[in-house]
């Protein structure tokens, strides 16, 4: 029979998020789970997967995260994980079950250690809230498992992970017994311990970070490792290991911050080609999404341009020299994205000249006459016509024309181009 004994609540509120936490000190394992199983931490240890197949990710990308089977899938890190001992850590991850039927027991869905009589595991698990003989259909909590002691968050008000839903789970611990926190979307959330075997709590020596235990198909058979035959079965998304105790606000930042599925970078409007003068000024832009923080990087003619790192990058006066096809990349933690590019001539302006005068013309009152010109020279060319020295107000195309001559319009006409 298990004895559970209330501890003293935790503040379950969300702490108002303080300006630019910062996500990345400490992170020792971030796992996007999009397709591979590659690390994004500074650690570069990827984890190798068994019989895990694709799955939509919370913002309905296809493949975005991964499904498992709860019975012969499972992943492992290559190497070791960076956290042993009595470290500080946390253990944070987006999941969703199916499989909530009633008591279906204990699954293990990511952990640190093993189950063997002289290391602990430390796991973020799913629990029904309460002894076997209390169990809820349709119910899960959030729980931390140790070797031979658990606790899970408290659910008085019958649960707080439901099936077919995404939950953000986060499970971290000072390094003590009483430091244990376990957070759902964001909440520090009260809890309930059983006891056993307190001599065996957190003496985790560093060993491979598992995920959700299932038989060892496919993989060797020492990697298998399972706990009351409760493998995982659902999707699961965004795995980050810390090795330090995430804040209240630190935890409720990464909920809001990842409640968005990562994506790659994209680019939604192209940069547009452009043609002017020397002296004169450009400026190309580009338009970007994806998960932040996305970064810029301008090239002309595939050399990068020192400084140019912005969406947008300008000239403020032109020359020659800054003639060639702009092209820009966009990248995050996911991926990268690079524009089309976009060609800008530069040209030396050169001075109008006139290929073909306007001819004079000889006729009756009442008909029309036109009067044309033909230039060449850096556009853009501008034009008056102006009647014996005197400038005719409008007169600003390469023609002018009248409909019906009066004696008023007999003069010498000219136009400066």
């Amino acid at each position: 029979m298990h004895i559970f004994a209330k501890l003293a609540l935790v503040n379950a509120c969300l702490v108002g998020l303080a300006v630019g936490q910062d996500l990345t000190t400490g992170l020792v394992g971030r796992y996007p789970l999009d397709g591979t199983g590659q690390d994004l931490s500074s650690q570069n240890n990827p984890l190798l997967m068994y019989n895990v197949q694709p799955a939509t990710d919370r913002s309905g990308n296809t493949a975005g995260a991964v499904y498992l089977n709860g019975s012969t899938s499972w992943m492992v890190s290559t190497a070791d994980s960076a956290i042993s001992g009595s470290m500080p850590r946390t253990i944070s991850a987006w999941i969703k079950s199916d499989d909530f039927g009633f008591y279906k027991g204990n699954p293990m869905v990511i952990g640190l250690g093993d189950k063997s009589s002289t290391a602990t595991l430390f796991d973020l698990s799913l629990q029904s809230p309460g002894p076997s003989n209390n169990g809820w259909s349709g119910v899960r909590t959030a729980g931390v498992f140790l070797h031979g002691s658990w606790m899970n968050a408290d659910t008085s008000s019958r649960g707080v992970v439901t099936s077919v839903t995404w939950a953000h789970l986060v499970v971290s611990t000072d390094g003590s017994l009483g430091g244990v926190r376990i957070y759902v979307n964001g909440v520090n959330q009260p809890l309930l311990l059983a006891f056993a075997d307190a001599s065996q709590r957190f003496s985790t020596v560093k060993t491979k970070m598992r995920i959700s235990t299932g038989s060892a198909a496919g993989g060797p058979s020492n990697e298998s490792y399972i706990w009351w035959n409760q493998g995982f079965k659902g999707s699961m998304d965004d795995i980050r290991i810390y090795s330090r105790q995430l804040s209240d606000s630190e935890v409720a930042a990464l909920y809001q911050q990842s409640s968005t599925a990562n994506s790659a970078s994209t680019i939604s409007t192209q940069p547009s080609g452009q043609s002017l003068l020397v002296g004169q000024s450009f400026q190309l832009n580009v338009t970007a999404s994806g998960s932040s923080p996305l970064s810029y990087q301008w090239l002309k003619s595939g050399a990068v341009i020192a400084g140019a790192t912005a969406s947008s990058y300008s000239v403020a006066s032109a020359s020659t020299a800054d003639t060639g096809a702009y092209t820009v990349t966009i990248s995050n933690s996911f991926g990268s994205a690079t524009s089309s590019p976009a060609t800008v001539t530069v040209t030396t302006p050169t001075p109008p000249t006139i290929s073909t005068q306007p001819s004079g013309q000889s006729l009756l009152v009442g008909r029309s006459f036109q009067l044309n010109v033909t230039a060449s020279g850096s556009s853009p060319l501008a034009y008056q016509w102006q009647k014996s020295g005197a400038v005719i107000a409008g007169a600003t195309a390469s023609s002018w024309s009248v409909a019906s001559a009066s004696t008023t319009d007999t003069g010498a006409y000219t136009v400066t181009v």
